[in-house]
């Protein structure tokens, strides 16, 4: 008779959707259902050795898939005439690649690639221009004039005080 409560079997059933959905179809039920009734154990821990044999196959894949494209290179060097030296030179580290998504594509933090934007042009800030007595003028006598005519527009005021200027 099985204890399990809810939540366990809630978790391993969740476990092995898991890894049912990152194993091909056929091959995790085969051996989900081999080991389970070779080891007479939990449906859990069948799916969790059918997922380790089918790890373990794709990297034994992955090994021999690698002998063959360095079996290649050397060949393509050897055609061609490039040295040990000239491979060394150019070889490319691991850790400067970026990053992999989960396809397989790379995944590029914060540089985009593409042209570059041009820099803005910036004009060198200019030297201001003394004050003339014209306006000091202004500066003294605008408050004066808004204070005496508040209802008037700005435009009328400065016309007013250019009067006086003259």
């Amino acid at each position: 008779m099985s204890t399990t409560t809810t939540a366990d079997s809630k978790k391993n059933g969740n476990t092995i959707s898991m890894i049912q959905a990152m194993t091909p179809p056929g091959l995790a039920a085969a051996a989900a259902a081999a080991a389970l009734a070779e080891e007479g154990g939990s449906e859990d821990h069948a799916a969790t050795v059918a997922l380790i044999s089918y790890l373990r196959s794709e990297a034994a894949a992955a090994d021999a898939k690698a002998k063959s494209l360095r079996q290649q290179a050397q060949q393509l060097a050897q055609t061609f005439g490039i040295t040990q030296e000239a491979q060394r030179r150019y070889e490319i580290v691991p850790q400067d690649l970026p990053p992999l998504d989960d396809q397989g594509v790379p995944k590029y933090k914060g540089k985009k690639r593409g042209r570059k934007p041009k820099p803005r042009k910036r004009k060198a800030p200019s030297r201001r221009r003394q004050h003339t007595g014209y306006t000091f003028f202004m500066q003294e006598k605008y408050p004066i004039q808004k204070a005496d005519h508040p209802n008037l527009a700005n435009k009328e005021i400065i016309a007013i005080v250019a009067r006086q200027w003259k």
